[in-house]
């Protein structure tokens, strides 16, 4: 399994248009033939950084994602709301990888403040 992490920081001023945002590809994406999983994390100690994880089945699937019109776009809001911050790949053995720390909210439990 290969894992997109995708490291963000997103300005106060725009965190309620931001979260609308993830809330739209998070759901396109699930619907993604190959993609196991996605989600957001918020960490508690620096509010308005977040992680966006999907996980793949398979790499070639992954790098068919990062050159998608659907990445580009995503990476196009996420630098119009704040600041893009890392873009990584990474091989995970397993499906739910411990990824999220205590430090971190899950997206579904992120304040819309």
């Amino acid at each position: 399994m290969t894992r997109l992490e995708v490291s963000i920081h997103v300005l106060p001023s725009k965190r309620r248009e931001f979260l609308h945002v993830l809330e739209a590809f998070s759901s396109e994406e699930r619907s993604v033939n190959g993609c196991l999983s996605v989600d957001a994390w918020e960490e508690h100690a620096v509010p308005n950084h977040f992680l966006w994880l999907e996980c793949w089945d398979q790499e070639t699937l992954v790098e068919q994602r990062i050159a998608s019109d659907g990445f580009r776009a995503l990476i196009g809001a996420i630098k119009v709301l704040g600041e893009l911050e890392s873009i990584k790949v990474a091989r995970v053995q397993k499906k739910h990888d411990p990824i999220a720390r205590k430090s971190m909210n899950r997206f579904g439990e992120v304040r819309h403040d």
